[in-house]
């Protein structure tokens, strides 16, 4: 099971119950997470997700880089992006971030998978949509892959599809409105 984001919300406590309650049916479970901070602390995942196999992607030098006023979105573990477009955020929104920086992420959760054993288990469960997906595409394409939707991934959903609704009423593509709004010819 995969989660690209530390524990901190509603998906962190799917993934922990969803991987207990498989643990005591008798599956096997290992959980590929984000992570946050020193263990003992709820965002760090051996902590949050104490009693399970977990394989942690630890995001803690990123987001001391963004404190330091330097780039998050770089180095072995660069800090996720997010379904939110929120100011000054160290998770800039994933539509915000440019190839190499999807690479970036793409590349670093290759590694965690592999480090976590994906490449010997029978399906993968990945929460949310998110670079994960490519990582695992890439290593395993013939792999059953299950994607979890939460409500962050429901809402951006819906906002792509409202934003292509108006975008159609203006007689534009999608990529056409976002560039009319940037350039400030749409308010």
């Amino acid at each position: 099971m995969g989660l690209m984001f530390y524990p901190r919300g509603g998906s962190a406590q799917v993934a922990r119950y969803l991987s207990r309650a498989l643990v005591e049916s008798g599956w096997e479970v290992v959980l590929a997470s984000g992570s946050l901070g020193s263990l003992g602390e709820q965002t760090n995942a051996a902590t949050f997700f104490e009693g399970l196999h977990v394989e942690a992607a630890d995001y803690t030098p990123a987001l001391e880089r963004f404190g330091r006023g330097e780039d998050q979105l770089v180095g072995p573990v660069p800090f996720h992006g997010s379904f939110e477009d929120r100011e000054g955020a160290p998770d800039p929104v994933f539509t915000a971030l440019g190839p190499e920086q999807v690479e970036a992420q793409v590349s670093a959760w290759e590694g965690v998978l592999k480090r976590a054993g994906f490449g010997r288990v029978d399906f993968i469960h990945l929460h949310h949509l998110t670079p994960m997906h490519e990582a695992v595409a890439r290593l395993w394409p013939e792999r059953p892959l299950v994607t979890h939707l939460h409500g962050t991934d429901l809402k951006m959903l819906d906002r792509v599809e409202r934003l292509d609704a108006v975008a159609g009423t203006l007689g534009m593509s999608l990529d056409r409105l976002v560039g009319a709004a940037e350039s400030g010819e749409v308010p």
